[in-house]
């Protein structure tokens, strides 16, 4: 999933040379990128990015934010909807219980950002 949005500066003291996004609730892997610039990957709680003043524009700034699911999700949505993806010849797909893996009859595990995104100054 991808999520995007523009801001202008925030009000920055003086002297402050880092602001921190802190993401809230991510379901699972979030890449933050802003102004095309890269700010990394988080992958397990806090979903935070500290990034320097200095990249931020005072007015269009962009925040783009890829939220990766688990593949189980995608193998579930492959056998929902038909995809052959079981083209290994070397291994045998088979679930837990050693029968061949359907993994459409599995839950989807919930993606995505969940809440607003907050930011402060840390330095």
């Amino acid at each position: 999933m991808a999520y995007s949005a523009s801001f202008d500066k925030p009000a920055v003291p003086t002297g402050a040379k880092l602001l921190e996004f802190d993401l809230g609730q991510v379901q699972v892997i979030a890449r933050m990128s802003i102004n095309g610039g890269d700010a990394g990957v988080v992958f397990m709680p806090p979903y935070r990015f500290v990034v320097p003043v200095e990249i931020l524009k005072e007015k269009g700034n962009l925040i783009e934010i890829e939220v990766t699911s688990l593949a189980s999700n995608r193998l579930r949505w492959n056998d929902v909807t038909g995809v052959k993806w079981k083209y290994f010849h070397d291994i045998n797909m088979v679930g837990m219980n050693y029968l061949p893996m359907d993994a459409s009859k599995r839950s989807v595990v919930p993606c995505g950002l969940s809440g607003d995104i907050k930011w402060r100054i840390v330095k």
